[in-house]
């Protein structure tokens, strides 16, 4: 066996440790280290995440209006350039959020 890196033989423990890791111990070892990681992924394949709603939240969405031609209005003249920002109001929106941030962390 040589070594890709150096073109030389391995060291002598190199050996070693490639004779002990190809032992019918070690391949068991292996095999049944396989199958218990095929378990657990098996496990966590089956788990799945449910959400349930509240009944005051399930009553909400059923409730949502959307409202198409004004999100429509909104997003043309964000691309023209004609809709109105309101600084100071953007501003202070982001002031709470960071407050409100800072308070949950």
């Amino acid at each position: 066996m040589i070594d890709s890196i150096s073109n030389s033989p391995p060291p002598a423990n190199r050996q070693q440790k490639t004779a002990a890791a190809d032992s019918p111990s070690s391949i068991a070892a292996q095999t049944e280290n396989a199958k218990a990681d095929a378990q657990v992924k098996g496990k966590i394949a089956e788990t799945t995440d449910n959400v349930e709603l509240s009944e005051l939240a399930a009553k909400a969405l059923s409730n949502a209006e959307f409202d198409q031609d004004k999100t429509t209005r909104i997003k043309e003249a964000i691309e023209q350039g004609n809709y109105p920002l309101d600084h100071k109001r953007l501003a202070e929106s982001f002031l709470a959020l960071e407050q409100l941030i800072s308070d949950n962390a």
